[in-house]
């Protein structure tokens, strides 16, 4: 499998770059995360949305709904503990968006299942939550979730256990809207690994990453912003860009699965 997975992303190309007030509101989401005020999350949000309308294909397949992002800076993470003698600007990074049928209160109720397996296809033997905080309220939009999971990141191209910090919050899109009624609420996420993992020869050196629910008349858009560092000495940069860009697709339809299921 990997030998046509390498020769399928030869001739490839990395998906288009995002426009910069793209990249801005992004970095910006993972950077001002656990601010009080929501004003700003609500701005970057309503960035990133107009971004998704309009230079994204949402119909189409994953490399029409790919952007390449720019690296995020030591000054993006500073608030988050990372691994010892890495540096977030030398990350590769993918980023993909997709449409669901869902509106992000029916995705919001997946974060609280303590066996992340079923919605994590890069992840089928191990993938357990601990909740850290929120696990009661967050449903009810009154706090913030913050998690702890302990996984093994399977693919063809790394077996790889490693811990990773995920927290989730709400954001009224519409709080910076004078003529808006009533709330219009999406959630976001961010998550990164506090220390290195080794999995055989390969290593995850970092990994940060963020996520967005933004609802529509249709369900909602969502992305996944991924930013990453590993060493894989076996397998070509461009193979494993391509299993983070598929396995990003993958996760969007295991939680469209799991919730026709319901």
């Amino acid at each position: 499998m990997l030998p046509a997975l390498v020769l399928a992303l030869a001739a490839c190309e990395p998906p288009p770059p995002s426009p910069p007030a793209f990249d801005e509101a992004t970095a910006f989401l993972f950077r001002a995360f656990d601010q009080p005020s929501e004003t700003d999350l609500a701005f970057a949000l309503r960035a990133a949305e107009e971004t998704l309308r309009t230079d994204l294909d949402l119909e189409g397949p994953t490399e029409a709904r790919s952007l390449t992002l720019p690296p995020l800076t030591a000054e993006d993470v500073a608030d988050v503990t990372r691994p010892p003698d890495t540096d977030p600007s030398t990350a590769q990074t993918m980023f993909v968006a997709a449409r669901s049928a869902f509106p992000p209160a029916r995705h919001a109720a997946l974060q609280l299942r303590d066996d992340q397996r079923p919605l994590e296809p890069n992840a089928p033997d191990h993938y357990e939550r601990t909740f850290r905080e929120g696990r009661g309220c967050w449903l009810d939009r009154d706090c913030a979730l913050r998690t702890s999971n302990d996984l093994v990141r399977k693919s063809a191209v790394v077996v790889i256990p490693f811990v990773l910090r995920k927290d989730f919050r709400w954001v009224d899109m519409d709080v910076v809207d004078p003529d808006a009624t009533a709330p219009r609420w999406a959630y976001v996420a961010r998550s990164w690994v506090p220390e290195r993992a080794t999995g055989g020869i390969d290593t995850l050196h970092q990994q940060y990453s963020v996520e967005a629910w933004i609802p529509d008349d249709d369900g909602l858009v969502r992305f996944i912003s991924l930013y990453y560092d590993v060493e894989t000495p076996l397998v070509p940069e461009a193979a494993a860009r391509l299993t983070a860009q598929s396995g990003i697709d993958a996760i969007f339809r295991a939680a469209e699965e799991a919730l026709a299921a319901e």
